[in-house]
């Protein structure tokens, strides 16, 4: 498969619910280098957005960030030196209505231990609403990209949620060992839906009958 049909069938894949493609197009294999070694190595890793990697060093991320053709910058080019990558970059289309922010955290060497995508916070009007429905595309997306998810729970009330608070409702395992978990949070802001793709192995809660 060409890498021109690999990179439209990522892109119908993360915006259109129709799902109709593979997951395996999502699962597309990239390569990176390591710079910290003497000697120049490369391994290969399975993207988690568009060709971002779990394990990319910083200013890769960035550049990839910068040529991505599935997101636009949220703040003015001229401050993103001064606000950083977080929350300066969002989905240029809409998921259920909502686009979606992206948040990164790093290791100690600078390489990308952990991606969130999340939505811009939202009244408590809108949580069983755009909300709920930015929620139940996300699964449908995620479910058709990673498989049926390990754990799987209903939507939680809004009433359950505290500021600083967030519930995990579905979890699935990556390829490459890491996990990904969907739920719902709030803050002081308001009620988000987040995706978060980290390099730890989480074990499913299992819930007592």
């Amino acid at each position: 498969m060409s890498h021109q049909i690999v990179n439209h069938l990522v892109q119908t894949c993360f915006f259109v619910v129709a799902l109709t493609c593979q997951p395996s197009a999502f699962a597309q294999r990239t390569t990176t280098t390591n710079s910290s070694q003497n000697q120049e190595q490369t391994s290969e890793k399975s993207p988690v957005f568009g060709d971002i990697c779990l394990g990319d060093p910083h200013k890769v991320v960035t550049e990839k960030l910068r040529k991505s053709s599935l997101l636009e910058l949220s703040v003015n080019e001229v401050y993103l030196g001064r606000f950083g990558l977080n929350g300066s970059y969002r989905t240029k289309k809409t998921i259920g209505g909502l686009k979606c922010l992206l948040y990164f955290d790093w290791d100690a060497s600078s390489c990308l231990k952990e991606l969130t995508m999340q939505t811009q916070p939202q009244s408590g009007s809108e949580y069983d609403g755009s909300l709920k429905k930015n929620w139940q595309e996300l699964i449908a997306l995620m479910t058709t990209l990673n498989g049926k998810p390990l754990q799987g729970a209903d939507f939680p009330q809004s009433s359950q949620l505290q500021n600083d608070m967030s519930l995990n409702t579905h979890l699935w395992r990556l390829n490459d060992g890491g996990t990904a978990m969907l739920g719902t949070s709030k803050s002081a802001e308001g009620y988000m839906v987040s995706v978060r793709f980290v390099t730890e192995t989480i074990q499913p809660v299992i819930l007592k009958k």
